[in-house]
């Protein structure tokens, strides 16, 4: 799905790429966006990972200690505790770390966030800023914390204690200090993504070319952003 594409935008990151060029238009057909999906095309190649699963299948592998590595964000420690059937005793045959350093000389991959608007045509703006005021306030956070293991995009509330009360959650939220967003610009941009995961698919199912690949997928993409 989309979201694969999105998650493997961390990748490209660590190799210095971006979806978007300097003007807000895709940017794929590149030498990073190459090394990025040689490295997926190495790994399958190679046995190091399947294919192809979805997030679903991934994290059942993990869970089950069939993978010994995935990318994950912070929520999926309860999803491990979960599809593991161990609970918290899951937490003992796992550990965390920060995304490995690549060509860019630093720890990078993406952020994801949820995103909090008030339309226009709201007849009730001062309530519901209000409740987009306190879902971002230490209490709510803190809250959501305790139950998702959710991060608070907030510095000044990311730094304390109640935020911090493990191994599992200080690494997670050094990492956030080098996280990246992913650049939603435009409205099709989930569609783009589909478009990029289809063309991950090409080069490690289909055993395509990688520069035909890429080629199409600028084509693809441009032509949905115009």
């Amino acid at each position: 799905g989309s979201h694969a594409a999105q998650r493997f935008q961390g990748i490209v990151y660590s190799y210095g790429g971006n979806f978007l060029d300097d003007t807000g238009m895709p940017n794929v057909e590149t030498p990073e966006y190459k090394e990025a999906f040689q490295f997926l095309k190495d790994m399958a190649d190679q046995g190091y990972m399947p294919e192809c699963v979805d997030a679903k299948d991934a994290r059942s592998l993990f869970a089950t200690g069939v993978a010994g590595i995935t990318f994950e964000s912070e929520m999926g420690r309860n999803i491990y505790r979960t599809t593991s059937g161990l609970g918290e005793e899951f937490d003992k045959s796992m550990g965390v770390a920060l995304f490995p350093v690549n060509k860019t000389g630093e720890s990078t991959t993406i952020n994801t966030r949820h995103e909090l608007g008030i339309y226009a045509q709201s007849e009730h703006k001062e309530a519901a800023a209000k409740l987009v005021e306190y879902l971002l306030s230490e209490e709510a956070a803190v809250m959501y914390y305790d139950a998702q293991d959710a991060m608070s995009p907030r510095v000044s509330i990311s730094q304390l204690s109640e935020m911090n009360k493990d191994e599992y959650s200080r690494i997670f939220n050094e990492q956030s200090a080098t996280a990246k967003p992913v650049k939603i610009t435009n409205a099709l941009f989930d569609n783009a993504m589909s478009e990029m995961s289809k063309s991950m698919e090409r080069v490690l199912v289909n055993h395509e070319d990688i520069d035909t690949v890429l080629a199409d997928l600028q084509k693809t993409v441009t032509d949905l952003y115009k």
